[in-house]
């Protein structure tokens, strides 16, 4: 610990103290002052009792932690039954018991932010964890359905193409429908009529799914979804007009 700081000329203005680590223990050293009438004024702080008494010849140790803000001041004063050397003792005494308390108040004050400490970072794990499980499961989710998309995706295709295959047959037939009653009618197609004819048919095989290369059985069939990874790539659906 160290030693007395600053001296006391001004005892309570310009205080010493001692100091260890980052805890202080301001010392004031003032003599008492003793009223005409004998009555000790105790503290000396203000001028008044200075001019209106005399010296004592006695001392007065005040001990504070705070130089400034509230004070929880502390006094040992030098008696006629309390000589110098028994009340030093006692300020001796005091000094020592104010840093042990202050180091043992810092060291539980340690232990309890230590064990704060553990704790959060406990609840932070756990929260980590919690998340960790519900964002799997979030992403277990999202890859189910969009497996299941997948696979309904496919089978509507399916059906869509074989409505396409049946409508692009039935053009096909009116189509040819169409030119054998012209035909019947004059044996040479007119250019609108053949214009028209070759129209019609460019128009019924693009309706056909076959004109968009379906089914390719590789992309088009069963879906196995094992080598599929958990946020895909996902195999492309098939759409027809």
């Amino acid at each position: 610990m160290r030693v007395l700081r600053q001296a006391w000329s001004h005892a309570y203005s310009d205080p010493g103290y001692f100091e260890r680590g980052d805890d202080r223990l301001y010392l004031s050293i003032a003599e008492d002052f003793i009223s005409p009438e004998g009555k000790r004024l105790n503290p000396p702080s203000w001028q008044w009792q200075r001019v209106n008494g005399k010296p004592s010849g006695q001392l007065v140790f005040s001990f504070y932690a705070n130089r400034y803000g509230p004070r929880d001041t502390k006094q040992w004063s030098e008696t006629a039954k309390l000589p110098l050397e028994k009340c030093l003792a006692q300020v001796a005494s005091a000094i020592r018991n104010h840093f042990v308390d202050a180091q043992e108040r810092r060291e539980r004050e340690a232990i309890e932010s230590a064990k704060r400490h553990a704790e959060w970072l406990e609840r932070t794990r756990l929260w980590q964890q919690e998340q960790a499980i519900r964002l799997q499961q979030e992403n277990e989710r999202k890859h189910a359905e969009a497996l299941a998309a997948a696979v309904q995706a496919r089978k509507a295709a399916l059906l869509k193409a074989a409505q396409n295959w049946q409508l692009s047959r039935v053009l096909s037939e009116y189509i040819t429908e169409c030119e054998s009653r012209w035909k019947s009618q004059s044996p040479e197609l007119s250019p609108p009529q053949t214009a028209w004819l070759t129209w019609a048919r460019e128009i019924a095989a693009a309706t056909s799914p076959f004109s968009a290369g379906y089914p390719d059985p590789a992309n088009d069939g069963t879906l196995d979804p094992a080598p599929i990874p958990i946020g895909g790539p996902y195999p492309p659906t098939r759409h027809f007009k």
